[in-house]
């Protein structure tokens, strides 16, 4: 439904899919994703996007074979309750970087830097820290 309520709905959808604590979401995202679903065609081009990157196993599309080739310090920060890229996948991904440091946020989903942003800049600056001592 394109009604208000039908937008506020997809969006408490998404909160969910996308934070650990839904309860958390900030009320400005809340009413960015309810404005974007108002938009002619964003809900079929979203679903869209949704179906050509993902099916029910996983992502369609893997580049773990890229991620040896990255030289530079990499830093990955990971909600441990992502529902949409399961915690596992981090640490495959870190494995296979050569210079890699994984930080996993505990009470975190898919949006790390939005739901928990102290979190995710704390981390962030303490990398940044590290590597520029």
């Amino acid at each position: 439904s394109r009604s208000p309520l039908g937008r506020l709905h997809r969006a408490l959808l998404r909160a969910a899919l996308l934070y650990a604590r839904w309860w958390r979401v900030q009320p400005a995202w809340l009413a960015e994703q309810q404005r974007l679903s108002s938009l002619m065609g964003f809900p079929e081009a979203n679903l869209a996007i949704n179906r050509s990157t993902v099916d029910m196993w996983g992502q369609k599309e893997l580049i773990l074979e890229d991620l040896p080739h990255i030289q530079v310090p990499t830093l990955v920060v990971w909600g441990a309750e992502d529902l949409v890229l399961p915690l596992w996948q981090a640490y495959v991904a870190v494995a296979a970087l050569p210079d890699a440091r994984l930080h996993v946020l505990p009470t975190c989903g898919h949006m790390p830097h939005v739901e928990c942003p102290k979190a995710f800049v704390d981390s962030l600056s303490s990398f940044l820290e590290q590597r520029l001592a």
